[in-house]
């Protein structure tokens, strides 16, 4: 019995170092970096947006964008944005099949469901100033928080 069990445990490793190879090989290991789809268009022009200091806050033709990272979880967590400005958020995923895939604003809502690798524009209303919105994802066991400043 006890020969059985090494042997069950060997063949298991086996197995295991077998898909852990695969993977690395794959470059799913290792979190990869953000790739950005050339899409043919000319590049818009990026601006800070006065007064924010979050570097993922900009204005793109003059509509502030946030850009958050969808995967496992939403990056970052929290943003500090411009209120009264018109506001896109845009959500960037990287071969995102879990929960992160989809967000809800509850206070707004929306609810949009994000595709597997992309980005997706979702439009916001005007927000007045100190108002904190949360953003879930569709289980809500992830969420991040956008506050809009004066």
């Amino acid at each position: 019995m006890k020969s059985r069990n090494i042997a069950l445990v060997v063949a298991t490793a086996g197995v295991v170092a077998v898909i852990g190879n695969s993977l690395v090989q794959r470059n799913y290991a290792a979190a990869p970096a953000l790739a950005v789809k050339n899409t043919n268009q000319p590049a818009a022009i990026r601006a800070s947006v006065a007064g924010i200091s979050s570097t993922n806050v900009y204005l793109e033709d003059g509509v502030q964008i946030i850009e958050i990272r969808a995967k496992g979880g939403y990056s970052p967590l929290l943003t500090t944005a411009k209120a009264y400005l018109p506001t896109m958020l845009r959500m960037v995923t990287d071969d995102t099949f879990d929960c992160s895939s989809s967000v809800i604003i509850p206070n707004l809502r929306v609810r949009q469901r994000l595709p597997l690798s992309g980005s997706t524009d979702i439009q916001l209303p005007t927000i007045p100033e100190d108002t904190e919105l949360t953003v879930y994802c569709g289980m809500g066991m992830y969420s991040f928080n956008l506050d809009f400043v004066g």
